[in-house]
This record gives structure tokens, C-alpha cells and sequence, in this order.
């Protein structure tokens, strides 16, 4: 029988059974979180008493070696002072078992409080976490430049594929500037759609040159509010989801960190102004996360250039970038300043 999310489910006797291999035994409460990305990408995670998670994924992306590296990395965030939860051995000192043909692996769980939910109650303070999150990754990247690097590359990665992208071929970015300029073609923006191919093709041969010489760090790889834990003033203490950590030149996590949550693309703001305030306020934004990150990031004079060159292509083939605009693109009432937008931002000079 094909695993889907329904025959994957758990039932308590096979928790019990698996957390027993753990040397846990018996529990009060569970609940199942379901973040598969169709049946082909089952992830399914079990929160034991607010204690454990247990994991059950589809993708062979987890080993013993992956799992026993990403404690060294979570080593590194408690070292810098901010919690984040282990994977745990089971009794026979192995991380992983198998259950209804999926890889099993158990960790700790976070208690704490979500930014998310945090910033639900207090929407003023998103701005300041914002930057908090900002100056905790420069920093970070800082500290642990070039220390200790892992062979699987970060999400972000363009050149050295990360494991969810090694299927495919190319990189995430490579395929989102490909769909999008697909759709650009199709709408008989051919011009437009040469722009774009060939600025991501100047770009990616001038970093292609220098990528290898740049300064990498080891990261969790995806700090997003849901990712994140805050005190009860909204201040970051806690870090968890390690499964897209990996290595990345430290220029390029920035420049994707600096797009991250400043400013989103959104009818209301669509309806209520013209391309080139939308641009405006895209480039203002990123500027004040470049200075933030500059403050607490030392930049080598080629690192800043190749900053700057990694900017322009999250302008140009980031996912949340290109999503919107192929979607507006698809909305007659928006399609002409989507259109006016995508050529502000591919004759953007950055640096």
C-alpha cells in the first residue's frame, strides 16, 4: 500500500513502542502537527506532554551522521545563548528508527513562548523583533565564521545544493526566477522576461567566481517568527526546526536575512499606491536591514560586494518575491504595475 499522510498516522501503542526504544516510558497527552508538503514529502510530528517530539518523515533526508552534526550545531546556539532542543539518542545510542516505511527520530521539545503568538498579542513590537532577529544572525554569523562547517549546505544555497534541492537538480532561487519568467513569456512579456534571465545569468557568473573564497557559517537556516522563542517582553530566547541547517557563505544568509519580514507585498498596499512608492519602500527597507547588519557584522571589502550581488538576486528569484508577482501578474486590475514593479527591480544597481 503507498504511505500517505492517513496510513502514516500513529496510533498511542506505536508511540509507546517508539518511545520506549528512547527509554521513555508511558505518556499523559499527545497531539500531531501535520507539515507534509503533499504525500510526497509526509512530515509529521508528534508533541509528547509538551516534553518530546517525535518525528516521522517521509524524505531520506535525516541519517545517524546528520542528526549527531546537527547537535554539534545546536551545541553552538546554547553556547551563544539562546535555547535550542537536541535530538536524543535511543538506548542502542542510535538517533533513527523506521515505522510504516518512515524514518523516525525523536527530539526535545522547546517550551516556550512563540513570537508568532507573541506578536498576536503585541502587533507594535514586530518592527523591533524584527531587528533584534536581524543583529542575533549578524552577530551569530560573526562569531562562528568559518568554524567548524558542515558538508550539507543551508537553504539558501545557489551553487552547492541543499538536500531538498539536490532532486530537482537546481537550486530553489534558480527555479523560482524559472517560473516566473515562464509566466512572464507566456503573457507576451518577452522583453521583460530576457531582462530577468539575463541579470540572474551576470549575477550568478560574477559570485560563481568568488563564492568559494567567501566567509560561511553553520546556521538553523530558517528563523522565522514561527521558528523563534520570546521572553515576556518579546525578546529572542529560544531557537528550534534545525532540519534545514547547513552550511552558507555568510553574505549570502544576510542579504536573505535582510528581506525577511520588513516589508511584504499585499493587495491593501497594491490598491493604495503606484509601483514606484511600492519600490521605494522595498529598497528603504532593505537598506536599514543592511545597516543593522553592518553594525554587527564585519564585512571584508569583496564579502561586501558579493552581498550586494546576493540582494539583487533575492530581489529577483526569492520565493516570497516571485510568488507575489507571479500572482499579481495573474490579477488584471494589478498586472500593469506588477509589470512597472518588475522593471524597477531588475534595472536595480545595488553596492
Amino acid at each position: 500500500m503507498e504511505t500517505n499522510r492517513n496510513n502514516a498516522l500513529l496510533q498511542r501503542p506505536e508511540i509507546e513502542s517508539l518511545l520506549s526504544d528512547y527509554g521513555i516510558d508511558g505518556f499523559s497527552h499527545h497531539s500531531m502537527i501535520d507539515t507534509s508538503h503533499g504525500d510526497e514529502d509526509i512530515r509529521q510530528n508528534y508533541l509528547i506532554d509538551r516534553k518530546y517530539v517525535l518525528r516521522l518523515n517521509s524524505a531520506a533526508v535525516m541519517s545517524e551522521e546528520r542528526l549527531e552534526e546537527l547537535n554539534g550545531i545546536i551545541d553552538r546556539y546554547n553556547e551563544y545563548g539562546v535555547r535550542a532542543p537536541y535530538f536524543i539518542r535511543g538506548k542502542d545510542g542510535r538517533f533513527l528508527r523506521k515505522c510504516h516505511a518512515m524514518t523516525v527520530y525523536l527530539s526535545e521539545f522547546l517550551d516556550g513562548l512563540i513570537a508568532d503568538d507573541f506578536l498576536k498579542e503585541h502587533p507594535e513590537r514586530r518592527n523591533a523583533l524584527i531587528d533584534e532577529r536581524l543583529t542575533f544572525v549578524a552577530k551569530y554569523a560573526q562569531k562562528f565564521k568559518n568554524r567548524n562547517l558542515s558538508r550539507i549546505r543551508s537553504m539558501y544555497s545557489i551553487f552547492d545544493l541543499s538536500p531538498y534541492d539536490e532532486p530537482l537538480g537546481i537550486d530553489e532561487k534558480q527555479d523560482n526566477l524559472n517560473h516566473m519568467v515562464e509566466a512572464l513569456r507566456s503573457m507576451g512579456e518577452e522583453n521583460l522576461a530576457g531582462l530577468f534571465d539575463r541579470e540572474n545569468e551576470r549575477i550568478r557568473a560574477k559570485l560563481l567566481r568568488v563564492y568559494h573564497s567567501l566567509p560561511c557559517c553553520v546556521f538553523q537556516g530558517d528563523e522565522n517568527f514561527s521558528n523563534l522563542c520570546v521572553d515576556e517582553d518579546g525578546h529572542i530566547n529560544g531557537l528550534f526546526d534545525f532540519n534545514m541547517s547547513g552550511t552558507e557563505v555568510n553574505a549570502n544568509y544576510l542579504a536573505n536575512a535582510a528581506f525577511q519580514g520588513r516589508f511584504f507585498y499585499q493587495d491593501d498596499i497594491f490598491d493604495a499606491h503606484d509601483a514606484q512608492w511600492v519600490y521605494q519602500n522595498v529598497m528603504d527597507s532593505f537598506w536599514a536591514a543592511t545597516q543593522i547588519i553592518s553594525a554587527n557584522y564585519t564585512f571584508e571589502a569583496p564579502e561586501l560586494s558579493a552581498y550586494y550581488l546576493y540582494a539583487k538576486l533575492v530581489m529577483i528569484s526569492g520565493y516570497v518575491n516571485t510568488a507575489a508577482f507571479e500572482s499579481y501578474l495573474r490579477e488584471e486590475k494589478y498586472k500593469e504595475q506588477a509589470l512597472r514593479l518588475l522593471n524597477l527591480i531588475v534595472s536595480t544597481q545595488l553596492g
